[in-house]
């Protein structure tokens, strides 16, 4: 089954508000340029991963390319 942008939007969302919601998690919001360090630090080990099980696809379509 396939969903649609909106649907996986809407789940993801959901996802989000209950690993909110329980006390048991902690959730921390990012500024954007924490956002911005973060992807760059990670950026080689992404980079190495998707190149070893070539993802090339799934990561732009993940990233909005």
């Amino acid at each position: 089954m396939k969903l649609s942008s909106s649907a996986t939007a809407i789940s993801a969302d959901a996802a989000i508000a209950a690993a909110k919601a329980d006390t048991r998690n902690t959730w921390i919001d990012l500024t954007p340029e924490e956002v911005a360090g973060f992807s760059q630090a990670l950026a080689p080990i992404t980079d190495a991963y998707v190149k070893q099980v070539g993802g090339d696809e799934v990561l732009a379509r993940m990233q909005g390319r």
